[in-house]
């Protein structure tokens, strides 16, 4: 199978490197193991650079006009015509589209596939609606068409096959033509830790948790606190600051509200609230390495 995967991401290219900025593209590579040939499309970054993801030399990359959001029409709009160009192209060497939306270019590239009589799967990553008035609580439009975006995705869902990410999506989109339920790891079956290694390993003492992140509403960063607060004070938990993207000044508050819930339920004495440690250029090579170490070591 030659498969084109299209998902609303930026990347960014460093010489022959191409970088993604978000951890899923580390999953979308790995099928690189059970295709011939496998293309992911993605906006460019017209600023050269590296960024935290490198993809493999033996994924190919289709570069789309980069625009920084839909909401800035006179941007996206002349992008997007340029979009369905490169996407039209891309198509003639592959037998398989599978696009994660729902975004307006899903939408349209599902249609140039079916018209070039290529196979056509969706995915959904995220409930739309919820994402959209996270993001922009107080733009109604956008609100709206986050909610037309939803209908016309489970609508084409009733036409092409559907892979969904957790059971609460399962539920969205039961009405599919064919439905798949997957959860997503970013962790290698040769980086679990052995049971019988996990279970000879003492737990006495103190615990360090190491939480790895973006503090972003959709992400729930309260979970953490309200991890520490089914342990009680029997279980002492320092928070070291956390590895992070940033915060900006309007997503400030998450930060300052996680700290807060920590102190609600824990010791003083045994947890800290977490800290933004922005990721630098080359720390942020290493962050993917801190990741899968975090979620495969036992604690």
């Amino acid at each position: 199978m030659r498969l084109l995967v299209y998902t609303d991401y930026v990347y960014r290219r460093e010489g022959d490197a191409v970088y993604a900025e978000r951890a899923f593209a580390l999953f979308l590579a790995e099928l690189r193991r059970y295709v011939d040939r496998l293309v992911i499309a993605g906006r460019l970054d017209p600023e050269a650079g590296e960024s935290h993801y490198r993809l493999p030399p033996d994924v190919e990359f289709v570069p789309l006009p980069h625009y920084g959001s839909l909401v800035h029409a006179r941007q996206s709009v002349p992008a997007m015509f340029g979009s369905l160009v490169r996407f039209w192209r891309a198509l003639g060497g592959v037998d398989t589209a599978w696009l994660l939306g729902p975004y307006a270019l899903s939408v349209l590239f599902a249609g140039l596939a079916a018209l070039r009589g290529r196979r056509v799967a969706l995915g959904v990553r995220q409930d739309q609606p919820a994402y959209v008035r996270s993001r922009h609580p107080d733009r109604r439009w956008v609100h709206l068409a986050g909610d037309a975006l939803e209908r016309v995705w489970r609508a084409l869902a009733r036409i092409w096959p559907v892979v969904v990410v957790g059971p609460g999506l399962a539920r969205n989109y039961r009405h599919s033509r064919r439905l798949l339920e997957i959860a997503v790891s970013l962790v290698r079956d040769e980086d679990v830790v052995e049971p019988a290694e996990a279970a000879g390993r003492s737990y006495d003492g103190e615990l360090t948790a190491l939480s790895v992140g973006r503090l972003e509403r959709e992400k729930n960063p309260l979970l953490l606190a309200d991890v520490l607060a089914r342990q009680g004070n029997q279980a002492a938990l320092p928070q070291q600051p956390a590895e992070n993207e940033g915060v900006a000044p309007e997503r400030g508050e998450d930060e300052h509200a996680l700290g807060r819930r920590i102190r609600a339920v824990s010791n003083g004495r045994h947890a800290r609230p977490p800290g933004c440690s922005p990721l630098s250029t080359s720390r942020k090579r290493r962050s993917p390495a801190i990741a899968m170490m975090s979620a495969a070591m036992p604690l």
